[in-house]
């Protein structure tokens, strides 16, 4: 075979291999969950088979891009179960309002109105349309909506490297991206430092009904001491911006 033969030879043979895997490295990261290199992975898939650790109640949102919600997870050690109240701002992702208790210390029924009282002071407060009917009801129906959103998907892009000395935790640097095969938009950048991680999972959104906005919802899942955590944690995205 003569030197030109080769060369053209080895011309083919890298058009071929990019016809074939060229689409497969460009979507290397685009991933829907971050796992975290541990001894059990499963426990990632485990804690959703639960029934709750994809689950929030979108209590609703005010026509200033707050966004108020609901959720529950397992008391672990203190057993029974954890109620959480959450009020979000989607144009910064500050957490504005917070609260929670435990179902071991409120029992009664004049206890959980307490909270409800409590709650949708908090919701008329800051001008949210929505009412908390009862803290303690079970969040059974899952209301997000998954992507693709229009012709938008959305995926994560990370690395990770150890930051402790013996190893047990991750350091992940992910970007969150909104976007297709010709326009792209990071929703956030973080870096995450958690020795219980297990990972972070994409599970959808929810759509402004006063403006062309969408809050993506992942869930970030840990274990510690036999039990599986569950922090649902949202992210604004302006859909007018990034994404021309």
């Amino acid at each position: 075979m003569t030197v030109y033969k080769k060369i053209l030879f080895l011309m083919l043979s890298l058009i071929i291999v990019h016809f074939i895997f060229g689409d497969e490295k460009n979507d290397f990261h685009r991933v829907s969950s971050v796992p975290r290199k541990i001894d059990h992975p499963e426990l990632l898939d485990w804690g959703y088979k639960m029934g709750y650790m994809d689950k929030i109640e979108l209590i609703g949102w005010s026509r200033s891009s707050l966004l108020a919600y609901r959720y529950i997870d397992d008391g672990g050690g203190y057993g029974g179960f954890n109620y959480h109240f959450v009020i979000i701002n989607t144009i910064n992702d500050e957490i504005i309002e917070r609260d929670s208790f435990n179902s071991q210390n409120v029992k009664t029924q004049r206890e959980k109105d307490t909270y409800k009282v409590k709650w949708n002071l908090a919701l008329k407060k800051f001008n949210i349309i929505g009412e908390v009917m009862d803290p303690c009801a079970p969040i059974n129906n899952n209301d997000v909506m998954k992507f693709p959103l229009s012709n938008y998907e959305c995926w994560f892009d990370y690395s990770y490297s150890v930051c402790d000395i013996d190893g047990a935790s991750s350091d992940y640097s992910w970007k969150l991206i909104l976007g297709n095969s010709y326009v792209q938009k990071t929703v956030t950048s973080q870096i995450t430092c958690h020795l219980f991680l297990i990972g972070v999972k994409i599970i959808g959104y929810y759509k402004s009904p006063f403006e062309n906005r969408i809050a993506v919802f992942l869930s970030f899942s840990s274990y510690f001491s036999g039990n599986v955590g569950f922090t649902p944690t949202l992210y604004g995205c302006n859909m007018n911006i990034g994404l021309e």
